[in-house]
């Protein structure tokens, strides 16, 4: 920055071209360290300010905060600090830098990024030395666009990409591999997310995981939105699907019922639950339908009575717990027919067994007639 020397009071030369020069007037009361040639150089340059309210600017002349530090050159990405440690080319050494870390400013038009990134010690890749870096800083496209701002969090350089990994107390929470996979609970995440909730020091259960919306607070939003969804990687369908409000859909994005699976169900056990079995049909006052009233029945409407027709099964699906409970009512109510037929003929047996009887007693009769 540079001042003339009308600028310039209370010019204190310390030797032969630095200065502390205190400074009243339009620009303001602020103890500024330059560098000159001499008093009345017109090419004075200004490096550092201490304002009157204690803010420190190093390449500016307007400090906005306690500390307030700004690259020379912004068109080149110079460094607006740095905190290092003296090194060779193959030492261990730490670098904290606050920079413009690249851009290009010609008629506004970027990209162009400033931040902060922090240099690890040297390491060898592919016999070239190089430094892990961890970068933070914003990219925008346009100083005059402000929707094209983004921040960044940049792991590596472009010689090698590097992992980041969260830790506190010396526990792993979550680790970004350089490929994009995300671990919580895992330092080798297999898969873009990889969760591993298992912990072998803790006897306190462990929670899983956690999908909230806050789109149930009305049965319209929890309806059309949804905790989790997966599409099908060959044709970009719905492949799974959790509702808002907690309906399942296994190859459909609209699931009618709390499970709805498009497709085959393969299972070894199926368990439903039901209040109301018909075991009524066994109670005495049970008016169990004349066999002849469901012949004429079957006759005029081609299916049991009480059981949906084939289509309305067609129209509506089967639900398989009300199936079961009327297939049973059925069973029942054949075990009663069976047991209503099984008397009747026991009581044709016994009223056979009599005619035999009779007919012997008759023929004894007859041959006795006979011999006379």
């Amino acid at each position: 920055m540079a001042a003339t020397a009308s600028d310039l009071s209370s010019f204190v030369q310390l030797w032969s071209d630095n200065a502390i020069i205190w400074k009243s007037g339009s620009i303001g009361k602020a103890l500024r360290f330059g560098s000159a040639n001499d008093l009345n150089a017109a090419n004075w340059s200004e490096k550092m300010r201490i304002t009157d309210d204690g803010n420190v600017g190093i390449g500016t002349y307007n400090p906005v905060a306690t500390l307030n530090v700004e690259a020379a050159n912004q068109t080149i990405g110079d460094d607006a600090a740095l905190f290092d440690k003296p090194r060779i080319a193959t030492s261990a050494a730490y670098r904290y830098t606050f920079e413009s870390v690249g851009g290009v400013l010609a008629n506004n038009i970027g990209p162009f990024w400033r931040g902060f990134h922090l240099a690890a010690p040297y390491i060898t890749v592919n016999g070239a030395n190089t430094f892990p870096r961890l970068a933070f800083y914003a990219e925008y496209d346009s100083y005059t666009d402000p929707t094209s701002k983004k921040w960044v969090i940049n792991a590596g350089n472009a010689t090698v990409a590097h992992d980041i990994q969260f830790i506190s107390n010396d526990v792993n929470l979550m680790y970004l591999t350089a490929k994009g996979n995300v671990g919580i609970g895992s330092t080798s995440p297999a898969a873009k997310l990889d969760l591993n909730f298992f912990n072998n020091n803790s006897t306190v259960p462990q929670n899983g995981l956690l999908l909230e919306t806050n789109s149930f607070y009305t049965s319209d939003n929890a309806a059309n939105s949804y905790f989790l969804k997966t599409l099908d990687q060959g044709n970009g369908a719905v492949a799974f699907i959790i509702k808002g409000d907690g309906s399942v859909g296994i190859g459909t994005s609209t699931p009618k019922a709390k499970l709805a699976v498009n497709g085959d169900i393969l299972s070894k056990k199926v368990t439903v639950s039901l209040n109301n079995l018909p075991d009524y049909v066994f109670d005495e006052g049970y008016s169990l339908r004349p066999l002849h009233e469901v012949e004429q029945y079957i006759q005029q409407n081609h299916h049991l009575p009480e059981v949906p027709t084939a289509e309305e099964v067609k129209k509506d699906g089967l639900d398989v717990g009300d199936n079961q409970a009327t297939l049973l009512k059925k069973i029942e109510e054949l075990t009663l027919y069976v047991i209503e037929q099984n008397k009747k003929l026991q009581e044709l047996d016994q009223r056979l067994i009599e005619y035999k009887q009779e007919n012997e007693q008759l023929k004894a009769v007859l041959k006795s007639s006979d011999r006379k």
